[in-house]
């Protein structure tokens, strides 16, 4: 987590890494910080969105499914998986 945490702080140009790198954080986070993982998450789909990253845009979907659906939201976690089936 903390090596993750050194990545993002040492990588600040807006690119395919920075989003891959928010995407393992919040899978990271998922089991200790909901909160944390829905926040980093969100981070990497807007990045995704902004630099055009389809591969991206999927995987930081499934994390955000994967944090509403540890919070017991199923529906805003169900509108995100299937979201992110349907990029690339």
């Amino acid at each position: 987590l903390d090596s993750l945490k050194n990545l993002l702080k040492n990588h600040p140009q807006e690119d395919s890494t920075q989003v891959d790198i928010l995407t393992d954080l919040a899978f990271r986070f998922y089991q200790t910080s909901i909160d944390s993982t829905l926040f980093f998450a969100k981070k990497a789909y807007q990045l995704a969105e902004k630099i055009n990253y389809e591969r991206g845009k999927g995987r930081s979907l499934g994390r955000i499914a994967l944090g509403y659906s540890t919070k017991g939201d199923y529906i805003s976690a169900l509108d995100n998986y299937l979201k992110s089936l349907t990029i690339g």
